[in-house]
């Protein structure tokens, strides 16, 4: 009986023991477990996702290399981060080795490929250096993207008047500047002239002086020549619908003509090394323009409508992507004329899934007295955007037309459609510019 009971204590105390060896196995289990999970990223929805390594790669979309810009327009800088990842710290955009502006985390969902834009104002002619660098947060960065583009300054021209005195001695005179005093009774208060001899050259005495007309008639026998008599957009066809426009004339500028079109309205007009459409009413005619080519130009751009949405026949999506403006805003409020302003745009993904890429945002202004008639204009970007994420585009602009006017303006994100949505009608957004 005593060995019974005590057989029995033996065998407890074994079962026992063999407990607390399976609980400690469970528990070292655990920890592991809960080691292997404090490794995976925060926030990853895939955790078999592969870490990026290495340095970030860039390169600069636009503007193309090589592009030539007219003085004060804005430059749109588009680069896209590859090899890119959630460490990615800050991107820097230089102009000419100087920082115009730093992105701070730009991409906060931690994509491999996120897109920066900036609009720089195009200051000072001649030739300009453009670099986009990426860094992470080690302080590695990616090696500069880099592409050279010119600015160019506004022409200016310098008249001249011929008189022929009696005396056979044809006087050359430069006229001055508008607001310039060449008197000395000005600087001196002395009502004689200039002790600066006039530019000479003999005549024949044989011919009779030549008087002045008081009203001078345009000379119509040169080659066929538009002044602008105020900024204007070239377009590369004899339409506002060729959008946007491919660069501008500034107020006082001249362009050669080379063709007009059947209607009379548009010219096309030299513009650099290529050629270009602008406005007829926006121009007067110098020059002998009874002979220009008559040219149709390219057929206007179609206008594609969206086509309704479709019954889909099979499962429907879980997610999809609604990129929408939700503000418009100018700085200074109410820019003045010839006033540089930064235009922000905000952006909102409505949708329920990440966009599969950024896009462009873009500006336009139009003279409300004059429908049509296209008074600025530019671009901007935006990254991939997150559900509910919202993007702030910042975009520069300078208005130099139709002053103490009213100017009627249009935002629209994803206007190249780059990204996908499953409605597009609420893309658009508009904010007026009540008087310059």
């Amino acid at each position: 009986m005593f060995q019974s009971v005590q057989s029995a204590k033996s065998m407890l105390h074994r079962q026992q023991s063999l407990a607390r060896a399976l609980i400690g196995i469970v528990v070292v289990c655990l920890l592991a477990t809960a080691c292997t999970l404090n490794n995976v990223v925060p926030n990853d929805p895939n955790v078999n996702q592969v870490a990026i390594t290495g340095a970030p790669t860039v390169r600069i979309a636009g503007p193309l290399p090589d592009t030539t810009f007219l003085e004060n327009v804005a430059v749109n800088i588009q680069a896209q981060v590859a090899n890119a990842g959630p460490d990615i710290a800050r991107v820097e955009i230089s102009v000419d080795n100087t920082i115009v502006t730093t992105i701070a985390t730009p991409n906060t969902a931690g994509a491999a490929t996120f897109s920066v834009a900036h609009a720089w104002p195009a200051l000072g002619a001649g030739t300009h250096t453009i670099n986009v660098t990426a860094f992470r947060a080690n302080g590695s960065a990616s090696q500069p993207a880099s592409i050279s583009i010119t600015v160019s300054g506004p022409s200016v021209t310098v008249e001249a008047t011929a008189e022929v005195e009696d005396s056979g001695i044809v006087d050359l005179e430069v006229s001055p500047e508008a607001g310039e005093d060449t008197s000395e009774e000005d600087q001196s208060g002395d009502d004689t002239q200039a002790d600066t001899p006039p530019v000479t050259e003999e005549a024949s005495t044989d011919e009779e002086p030549v008087e002045e007309p008081d009203d001078e008639e345009p000379d119509n026998s040169g080659p066929p020549t538009a002044r602008f008599t105020i900024g204007v957009n070239v377009r590369s066809g004899p339409s506002t619908l060729f959008n946007p426009p491919i660069g501008s004339f500034a107020a006082n500028q001249e362009a050669e003509i080379t063709a007009v079109n059947p209607a009379g309205d548009w010219y096309k007009v030299r513009y650099f090394n290529s050629e270009g459409w602008v406005f007829g009413q926006l121009m007067t005619l110098e020059g002998d323009t009874s002979s220009l080519p008559v040219d149709q130009g390219p057929p206007p751009p179609t206008m594609t409508p969206i086509p309704p949405t479709a019954i889909p026949v099979t499962a429907t999506p879980q997610s999809s992507v609604n990129l929408v403006i939700t503000e418009v805003t100018f700085d200074p409020d109410d820019p003045d004329e010839n006033e540089t302003f930064t235009v922000s745009v905000t952006v909102r993904n409505d949708g329920s899934t990440r966009s599969s890429g950024g896009g462009s945002v873009r500006a336009e202004f139009t003279s409300a007295r004059e429908s049509g008639i296209v008074t600025g204009s530019t671009s901007g970007g935006f990254p991939p955007l997150d559900p509910g994420q919202t993007f702030e585009s910042e975009m520069r602009m300078t208005i130099n037309t139709y002053i103490d006017e009213r100017h009627n303006g249009r935002f629209t994100v994803d206007a190249n459609s780059e990204v996908a949505e499953t409605n597009e009608g609420d893309n658009v957004a508009t904010k007026d510019i009540d008087s310059l």
